[in-house]
């Protein structure tokens, strides 16, 4: 279905064409200005267009490659710097993209929350090991270790069902006592 010039307002008309599969309006100004011709590309019918702007990670592997290959080069260099998010943006806005903070949180927590654990885990690895080595600060290290990678000082509770399955069996050795000793 072709389409006549759309008036917008007076002297401004759009004039819808197709080139090379992509649509646009052409806007013609007339009546008195000067004449001008714009090519405006536009979205096809029933398309959205993404909200703000395009990720800067096509995939949480991609995130997690480049962090990788910071922490690497943090031990490279003798622990110069910490793993912390900032310290990311900065590295990736020399060597891949301009990045800020909010970024990151997005894709760690928006877009691929599956890697966040990935993450914190090399994050962990590096200040633990800049720990050990004397790099970092010991108390700063344990700090960051609690706070930013969800490190405690006492394991976690996994294993509830084993518990539950032993009060039940506890459970039946004292009744099937009682039971022979009434017998």
């Amino acid at each position: 279905m072709e389409l006549a010039p759309l008036r917008i307002a007076y002297p401004i008309y759009l004039l819808p064409c197709k080139s090379e599969g992509v649509n646009h309006f052409l806007i013609i100004l007339l009546k008195g200005i000067p004449f001008g011709v714009l090519f405006v590309l536009v979205r096809k019918v029933g398309e959205t267009m993404p909200r703000g702007h395009p990720k800067k990670f096509n995939s949480g592997s991609k995130l997690i490659a480049l962090f990788r290959e910071f922490c690497d080069e943090i031990i490279d260099n003798g622990f110069a710097r910490v793993p912390n998010q900032t310290n990311f943006c900065k590295w990736l806005s020399d060597n891949y993209c301009e990045c800020d903070r909010k970024t990151i949180y997005n894709a760690l927590n928006k877009y691929f929350p599956t890697i966040k654990s990935e993450f914190e885990q090399l994050q962990g690895d590096v200040i633990a090991e800049g720990g050990m080595l004397g790099k970092y600060q010991s108390t700063m290290s344990i700090f960051a270790l609690k706070n930013w990678c969800k490190w405690s000082d006492k394991p976690a509770d996994n294993c509830t069902e084993q518990q539950e399955d032993d009060n039940f069996i506890d459970a039946l050795e004292g009744k099937t006592e009682k039971i022979w000793q009434e017998e």
